[in-house]
């Protein structure tokens, strides 16, 4: 394991930021495909999830002969990644849940999602690609139905929405009542859009369809996470008249 021990290169891990374990994670990747990854291409998918200062993650574990630079690329140093795949095995998956919309393992939590449908028999990850101009989206189908699963939603972004329906993985902010009357004021984002900020643990959202029900029971079935309708989105929909609550 390089220059540190399993203790050391613990307490070395613990220490990264989301950056430098979303680096991590896609050098666990690498090595299980072609072994190296280019930094600056690395860089720039995490920073495109809204990380930055991945980079800042190579010098030290360069230094604990975690992973090696080899000109523009890096790569675990095969002593290490056991060791760092078996750590990152224990502690992301409650992790990756924990922050939401995070880079840290983004693409594992949809092939995930993909693995669930497949091996439940509900459907399939049919793209991963880009999804009408928004970035990260990946899109799933069972039977008729279909949606994308996004890591967050640019308000400039609206106008690009696909004839698909949307669940956005986000954190709602602390007060969420502007997010609440942005989506009750739209009818194309009520009935096409929904927020799950698996963070806080609650979620925005009126459409049907099947799969959105798929994706919470994949999150109660894997990690042991459920999420309850925002109080605030809730009390804006029975303002609005478009939701009334049984006294």
């Amino acid at each position: 394991m390089g220059n540190c021990n399993r203790d050391e290169l613990a307490r070395l891990l613990q220490a990264l930021d989301d950056a430098g374990l979303a680096l991590l994670e896609t050098l666990v990747d690498a090595g299980l495909q072609h072994g190296t990854v280019d930094l600056q291409r690395a860089e720039t998918e995490l920073r495109s999830f809204g990380f930055s200062g991945a980079r800042g993650a190579v010098e030290p574990l360069a230094r604990a002969g975690v992973l090696r630079v080899e000109g523009d690329e890096i790569a675990l140093e095969p002593g290490s990644r056991a060791e760092v795949a078996r750590w990152l095995g224990s502690h992301r998956l409650g992790r990756r849940v924990w922050l939401g919309s995070s880079a840290i393992a983004w693409r594992c939590l949809m092939k995930g999602f993909g693995s669930y449908l497949q091996r439940t028999g509900q459907g399939a990850l049919v793209s991963a690609e880009a999804e009408g101009g928004l970035p990260g989206g990946t899109r799933f189908r069972w039977k008729d139905h279909q949606m994308v699963i996004l890591p967050r939603l640019s308000p400039a972004l609206l106008d690009l929405l696909p004839a698909v329906e949307l669940l956005v993985v986000t954190d709602l902010p602390s007060s969420e009542r502007p997010a609440a009357a942005m989506m009750v004021a739209s009818r194309t984002l009520l009935g096409r859009v929904g927020l799950y900020d698996l963070k806080g643990g609650s979620k925005m959202c009126v459409v049907r369809n099947p799969l959105f029900v798929l994706f919470e029971w994949f999150l109660r079935d894997e990690y042991d996470r459920r999420l309850s309708p925002s109080e605030e989105f809730t009390r804006a929909l029975v303002q609005s008249g478009l939701l009334m609550l049984d006294r």
